[in-house]
């Protein structure tokens, strides 16, 4: 959360991880560099070493696994490198 100036509410556990966050909020990033490649949007979560929700603006993306990325708002993404599962969470207020 190094270049955070205005974004509230985030979490960043591991080296690197939400390093490029500035005015994003309700992250949650757990591991080495996960979630690093986000700027703005809000409500992600990563969970894992590279892992990142796919875009700088994401929002509601729920990413776990090894150096996956997410890939569209409002779904989950599971996986290791580019073998990924996604389950699309209907309803969601992203």
């Amino acid at each position: 959360l190094a270049v955070l100036t205005a974004g509230a509410r985030n979490v960043a556990i591991g080296m690197y991880s939400g390093s490029s966050i500035t005015t994003g909020a309700n992250h949650t990033f757990v591991g080495w560099a996960a979630g690093d490649a986000v700027t703005v949007g809000g409500q992600n979560v990563c969970i894992g070493k590279f892992t990142d929700a796919g875009a700088a603006g994401a929002s509601g993306r729920c990413v776990l696994g090894y150096a996956c990325d997410g890939t569209q708002n409002g779904r989950i993404t599971i996986g290791y490198g580019t073998d990924i599962a996604e389950l699309d969470i209907n309803g969601c207020c992203c």
